[in-house]
């Protein structure tokens, strides 16, 4: 995962052994898959991966529609991607997040922006939830919390070594300048 937050998602099919590979799921059908980690038994820290479920078009055998394919006005396909996400978590793993800095920036139209760098030093990833942040500037302190003021923040995953990067409007009450960052999280 990027800084910002964008998923890179490297080929990993020679760590796991899907079963089966490809089905056919009729509607109301339930189909298990067995994933088996084959990869390295004793990683240093968490690895993170995504399981993908894609649905490929298929063309349906006996055709429903009178008309032919030509005839039709529309023809219209639904498919649907499911993502999972598989830890590989090594025994003992745990995440250890800092705040690495809070800093001011003032965007390109003039906006007052406050910017908040985590990075996560532990072997085990964070979700960031049940977030407080408390800022000090010139003497003034404020405490950021809950979905409104941290929108974009709250819930977010930390990798293990990895460090995420959040740009979040400067509090009205705080003064800009230099800051001053500490936080919590559950």
């Amino acid at each position: 995962m990027s800084i910002d937050g964008t998923e890179e998602l490297p080929p990993a099919e020679e760590d796991f052994i899907v079963f089966p590979p490809q089905i056919i799921l009729m509607p109301n059908q339930l189909q298990a898959v067995r994933v088996v980690w084959v990869g390295d038994s004793a990683p240093s820290k968490e690895l993170p991966y995504r399981i993908i479920a894609e649905q490929v078009p298929v063309e349906a055998i006996e055709r429903t529609i009178d008309q032919p394919v030509e005839d039709r006005i529309v023809d219209i396909k639904v498919l649907f991607k499911y993502l999972g996400t598989i830890y590989i978590t090594p025994p003992n793993a745990s995440s250890k997040v800092i705040l690495d800095s809070a800093e001011s920036l003032v965007s390109e139209d003039g906006i007052k922006k406050l910017v908040l760098n985590f990075e996560n030093q532990g072997t085990a990833h964070k979700l960031l939830t049940g977030l407080e942040i408390n800022l000090i500037s010139e003497g003034k302190t404020v405490t950021l919390s809950g979905d409104e003021q941290l929108k974009g923040v709250i819930g977010e995953n930390i990798l293990a070594g990895n460090k995420r990067r959040f740009v979040l409007p400067w509090p009205k009450e705080l003064p800009v300048g230099p800051v001053t960052a500490t936080f919590t999280t559950n």
